[in-house]
């Protein structure tokens, strides 16, 4: 086990409390009907649905609830097996393996939705962004979902950092003290993510949310997407 995931396994065991709560995000995607400019249809039972990079398993409980099969990927197996444990004592079924974004342990096609609230831009060394979007491809049936956060270039956990080649950052100021030397990729503007998803995906729908928590300014592109 590397110091990354020493130090998330720590970090999210610790937090495996009795109550959770669901990102707002993905609350408001799942279940708002007058955003006007998303574009999903609300057709979720019985669908698989893959968490990616689960954490705490904050968002099962609202995947659950909306009827989907959820799955959900962490790095190391003393997270997974914490979270599945937390899952089962609340009567969810989650299937949760380990799992990295540009390695998922999931066969061609398999999923209908692979929700990413913080985690699809993390970049494993000697990978890209690119790495982790053929992974999740190639596990998304057509027709399928996408629905991510991504790093905007105003947020907190750009600041100090160095910018490398294809708009890939490497952190440098983390206030949590885990990040710093990861790769993160940063979307610069709402252009480049058309650009950039339009290759393979159709229906997008873009938003961003700007949140400044007492001084920590959080700020986020949100993306919905179909794949072709």
């Amino acid at each position: 086990m590397n110091e990354l995931e020493k130090h998330y396994t720590d970090f999210w065991t610790k937090r495996l409390g009795i109550h959770f709560y669901p990102s707002e995000f993905l609350v408001r995607t799942f279940l708002s009907k007058n955003c006007p400019d998303l574009v999903l249809k609300h057709e979720y039972e019985n669908k698989n649905v893959l968490d990616l990079a689960c954490g705490d398993g904050r968002n099962m409980g609202l995947l659950s609830n909306l009827g989907m099969k959820v799955y959900g990927t962490e790095i190391t197996q003393q997270i997974c097996d914490a979270v599945m444990l937390r899952m089962e004592k609340i009567g969810i079924s989650a299937d949760i393996r380990v799992g990295r974004n540009n390695s998922l342990p999931f066969e061609d096609q398999s999923l209908d939705y692979i929700v990413a609230s913080a985690s699809v831009y993390y970049i494993d060394s000697g990978t890209n962004f690119e790495d982790n979007m053929r992974e999740i491809n190639r596990v998304l049936k057509p027709k399928g979902h996408i629905i991510f956060s991504l790093v905007h270039p105003d947020s907190y956990i750009l600041d100090g950092a160095e910018e490398l080649q294809d708009s890939h950052f490497r952190i440098k100021n983390d206030p949590l003290g885990m990040r710093n030397g990861y790769v993160f990729k940063v979307f610069k503007e709402k252009e480049h993510i058309t650009n950039y998803f339009s290759k393979k995906y159709s229906d997008i729908s873009i938003g961003c949310t700007a949140d400044d928590y007492y001084g920590l300014n959080q700020v986020l592109w949100l993306l919905v997407a179909k794949k072709n």
